[in-house]
C-alpha cells in the first residue's frame, strides 16, 4: 500500500516514496514518477493544485502536464490502483 485515499486531498496530492499521487477531482486518482523531465530532479511538493520541482521551478498540473517550464514534457505516468480505501502500486 502506498497510502490511503483519505490522505490524498481533492484538488491536490501527496508524494509517497517514489510516486506522486494526485486527486484532481473527487474519486479520480493519478500516479506519476517524481522525476522532473527537465533535468532529473525530483519534485518535492504539491501546492495550490500544482506539482513543484525545486531545481528550476518547473510546475506541473495534477494531471502531470506542464504548467510552467523550463520542463517541456509532462511527468511520466506511473500505474496505481485503488483497492477499497487504499492506493497501491499498479
Amino acid at each position: 500500500m502506498l497510502t490511503k485515499t483519505s490522505d490524498v486531498p481533492v484538488g491536490s496530492g501527496v508524494i509517497v516514496a517514489d510516486t506522486v499521487i494526485t486527486q484532481p477531482t473527487a474519486g479520480v486518482f493519478k500516479g506519476f514518477s517524481p522525476v522532473c523531465p527537465h533535468r532529473g530532479c525530483n519534485v518535492n511538493a504539491v501546492t495550490d493544485g500544482k506539482i513543484i520541482c525545486p531545481c528550476h521551478d518547473s510546475e506541473f498540473d495534477l494531471d502531470g502536464s506542464v504548467v510552467k517550464g523550463p520542463a517541456k514534457a509532462p511527468l511520466a505516468a506511473k500505474p496505481i490502483a485503488v483497492q477499497g480505501t487504499s492506493i497501491v502500486a499498479g
